[in-house]
């Protein structure tokens, strides 16, 4: 079992992603990936037009008085939002989205919390988790929904444009579980 992004195919038809993820998908299902994402359009197209040095994430993306040593994502929207992970071996990880006055920090369910943030929609809702317990971020609330019963944590992997949220569990000696959707009213179904 394996994981992909993507994958597309070819890179010589911009604006059609949607077709050659499709072919790639199809051809990674085939050779047995067991979880299937893909590359916007603005993941594939939107890149700066500018040359940014690489290794100095100030350059990169302003994270204000946040001290960080590595960050895992940024994940952008199809719209240009972005949210992502920052890491310091010192202090816990700290969940972090891009707004126009720079750095918002997501908070978790504690001061001490360890977030991990795994995708971001249109609308700024943002998706991962906090603390081993799924979690969704929405207008700087917060919600959580705990693992299957046998399970010792999940997380939210996936966010749909209307804010529903694909969740996986933890289940020791077993591995993830079945994906379950978590609705925006908070139900959640298989």
């Amino acid at each position: 079992e394996f994981y992909v992004l993507g994958p597309l195919v070819t890179d010589f038809a911009p604006g059609y992603d949607h077709i050659t993820s499709c072919i790639g998908a199809a051809l990674a299902g085939w050779h047995g990936a067991a979880m299937l994402c893909y590359v916007t359009p603005k993941e594939h197209l939107g890149l700066p037009d500018r040359f940014i040095e690489h290794g100095d994430p100030v350059k990169l993306l302003d994270t204000g008085d946040i001290e960080f040593t590595r960050s895992r994502g940024p994940h952008i929207s199809g719209s240009g939002k972005i949210a992502g992970t920052l890491l310091n071996h010192d202090s816990p990880a700290v969940g972090v989205s891009w707004a126009s006055g720079g750095p918002v920090v997501l908070n978790g369910p504690t001061a001490t919390s360890i977030v991990n943030v795994e995708a971001i929609n249109d609308a700024g809702v943002i998706v991962g988790d906090a603390d081993g317990m799924a979690t969704r971020w929405t207008d700087g609330g917060i919600e959580q929904q705990g693992p299957v019963d046998g399970a010792e944590t999940s997380t939210a992997l996936a966010i749909a444009p209307n804010g529903d949220a694909f969740i996986f569990s933890f289940v020791p000696n077993i591995g993830f579980s079945a994906p379950q959707r978590w609705r925006v009213d908070g139900t959640v179904e298989d």
